[in-house]
Order: C-alpha cells, then sequence, then structure tokens
C-alpha cells in the first residue's frame, strides 16, 4: 500500500465520519408531529418551518425544529424520546426586535444591522 492509497482510505473514512456525524432531516410526519404539539407544550404557534434534525445517542433520540412564530420569532422545538420509552419536551423563543428608523436622523455612521433579540423559553421536562 503505497502513500497515495492511504491517503484516500483517510479522505475516505473522514468524508464518511462527516456524513454520518450529520442529524438526519425531519419528513413530513415529524413536522406535523411538532405543529400539532407546539401549543399544547405552551410554545407559539408554527408559521414556518425554517430547520429541524433527528440524531439518535447513546440512550436517547433527540428531535428538534426551528421555525417563525408571530410578532417575528425565531423558536426552538425539542423532543427527547428516551430508551425506556419516556419522552421530555422544551422550546425557547427570541423576538427579533427592528430598531425603528427616524426620518430626522441623518447620521448613518452606527451599524444597526443586527437587531437585538429578547428571549422566552420553556425549560426541558423530564
Amino acid at each position: 500500500m503505497g502513500p497515495l492509497s492511504l491517503v484516500r482510505a483517510a479522505l475516505l473514512l473522514g468524508l464518511v465520519g462527516i456524513c454520518y456525524a450529520e442529524p438526519k432531516k425531519l419528513n413530513e410526519k415529524q413536522i406535523d408531529y411538532f405543529k400539532k404539539h407546539a401549543e399544547e407544550w405552551g410554545a407559539p404557534a408554527v408559521l414556518k418551518v425554517l430547520d429541524g434534525g433527528m440524531e439518535n445517542k447513546e440512550n436517547v433520540q433527540v428531535v428538534t425544529m426551528k421555525y417563525e412564530a408571530e410578532q417575528n420569532q425565531i423558536c426552538n422545538l425539542k423532543l427527547q424520546r428516551f430508551r425506556d420509552k419516556s419522552s421530555s419536551h422544551g422550546w425557547n423563543c427570541a423576538t427579533r426586535i427592528v430598531p425603528a428608523k427616524d426620518s430626522s436622523e441623518e447620521d448613518t455612521s452606527e451599524d444597526n444591522s443586527t437587531p437585538k433579540q429578547e428571549e422566552t423559553s420553556t425549560p426541558i421536562q423530564e
């Protein structure tokens, strides 16, 4: 086995590790489950799904979903399913506060490109 073969094998193993490290995307059934239960858990209603994934760890399956809610909120839902058939859930939301533009201000030297955020959440219950 030459040095080139060793490099190829190392790259292939690295690629396989990266592929398996990425969480699986949510399917429609899982997204519908989150939409249905979000308000039951006290989270704001889902307007638009942004992202989501599922990850299997040693003793728990973790399912997460990021979404847009009313009043300019970005929310995260998290569901943990344990091997003993129990589960826990939690959520948090951050409200993006967009600064109001004052027409009398001519000075644009301040960088207002990053809006402030306020957070509300419910911890994961076990």
